[in-house]
């Protein structure tokens, strides 16, 4: 494949990532805070940073990876979710769908970054101290210090094993402190066979808190802590099911690459374009189709007990059901749910509704009707029109409601309507 259809794969799948990441903000916004809510932004996000970096966009790269930072803060309960972070996260997509833009337009991305940087980190840095202040007073609380053994399995599908492994390791150090670890990381050079880890780990947090925070990191498919006892170190050991046996670890709390290991591979992308010359091709068919059905009625009247002609009537006919089922199939691969233009809406809808200070709840239904890609395209522009005008001239403000059901303030609104009628 080579650099242009690399581009296009990116800024497909861009796109789609961009409006997932869309929606879960809105849903993050509507619903709050949601342990599977955040984990599905940090995947689009990660996915996202890992499909940048690979095309050499530094920019949307370092972006989706300031966004991992706060996130990762909030799935682990450190930083609750605000209007503030709901905000900041509204403005890193739109950030990165200006990227995304000027990439699809001039090859690369020109708009600069340390704004958006520089927010995401003062939101992490503020967080940060807030969190040392609850250590330090947990430490003044006298918290006894434990030490667990934590077995962490990552996925089967982790490409980079070791990197993941060292992420557990500075993962625990935030909890306390790791006094070992096995393998030792350090002495590991392949980690073609690097899946399960063991560490030791000295803390104040019990160990459904270790349990829960390591089976949010990505790649990590499932975690076993235990204590550590001095007297009896074989009360420590934690082992998992043999292969091919239907147990499961106890109490496993599954990781993000648990759900990775469905079935995948079973859509394509296909350009536009080539749908395009495929319908026109099936035109021709019908055509050459229609010439032939001709040819065989002539031959019919000329030569009506000939068994051949017989044989062309035969074969005319199924070449006739099978184009007709190649074009439907055809059809069928231009037709797009109009969910694909219902999700554009949401976020219009909420950013519009906070700019005019009105109330606005927005149902959908129908979303799953498929229509053609262009005709979708088409009513677009005129829908979106329909919508910002309902909202700005059919929705009143929540000011005026009130008022409304003021009498005098009723009567003197209609004596001024009436006065405006008057006038015109």
């Amino acid at each position: 494949m080579n650099r242009s259809e690399m581009m296009g794969v990116f800024l497909s799948e861009a796109e789609d990532l961009l409006q997932l990441l869309e929606m879960e903000i809105l849903n993050l916004e509507q619903q709050g805070e949601s342990p599977q809510i955040i984990q599905n932004i940090f995947r689009i996000a990660h996915t996202l940073k890992g499909s940048s970096a690979a095309m050499g966009f530094e920019e949307m790269k370092q972006v989706t990876h300031e966004m991992e930072n706060i996130l990762d803060k909030i799935r682990n309960q450190r930083m609750p979710v605000t209007q503030q972070v709901v905000d900041l996260l509204f403005q890193c997509l739109d950030h990165l769908n200006g990227l995304k833009r000027e990439i699809e337009q001039e090859g690369y991305a020109k708009t600069g970054i340390d704004s958006i940087v520089r927010q995401l980190r003062q939101l992490e840095k503020g967080t940060a101290e807030n969190a040392e202040s609850l250590r330090t007073r947990d430490k003044d609380h006298n918290q006894p210090l434990r030490k667990w053994r934590c077995k962490v399995r990552l996925s089967e599908h982790c490409e980079m094993k070791l990197p993941r492994a060292y992420i557990v390791f500075n993962h625990l150090k935030k909890w306390g402190t790791v006094i070992s670890s096995e393998p030792d990381l350090d002495s590991v050079i392949e980690d073609t066979d690097l899946r399960e880890m063991v560490y030791i780990v000295k803390t104040n947090a019990d160990s459904d808190a270790l349990r829960q925070a390591l089976s949010q990191l990505l790649d990590v498919e499932a975690v076993e802590v235990a204590p550590v006892s001095h007297d009896h170190p074989a009360d420590a050991c934690v082992s998992w099911p043999e292969a091919g046996k239907d147990a499961e670890p106890d109490n496993p709390i599954p990781g993000p690459g648990r759900k990775e290991e469905k079935k995948i591979g079973q859509t394509i992308r296909v350009d536009v374009e080539h749908l395009d010359n495929m319908m026109n091709l099936v035109g021709e068919l019908v055509i050459d189709h229609t010439r032939i059905a001709q040819v065989g009625s002539l031959l019919r009247d000329r030569y009506s007990s000939d068994e051949t002609v017989d044989d062309l009537e035969r074969i005319s006919i199924h070449f006739s059901r099978i184009i007709g089922e190649l074009q439907e199939s055809v059809m069928k691969t231009r037709m797009l749910p109009v969910e694909r233009l219902f999700n554009r809406f949401p976020r219009m809808v909420r950013d519009l509704a906070r700019t005019l200070n009105k109330e606005v709840n927005l149902l959908l239904e129908g979303k799953e009707t498929e229509l053609d890609r262009t005709v979708i395209e088409e009513i677009s522009d005129p829908l979106i029109h329909l919508i910002r005008n309902a909202i700005d001239h059919g929705i009143e403000e929540v000011e005026d409601r009130k008022n409304e059901a003021n009498p005098l303030k009723a009567r003197s609104k209609f004596g001024h309507l009436i006065r405006k009628i008057r006038w015109c």
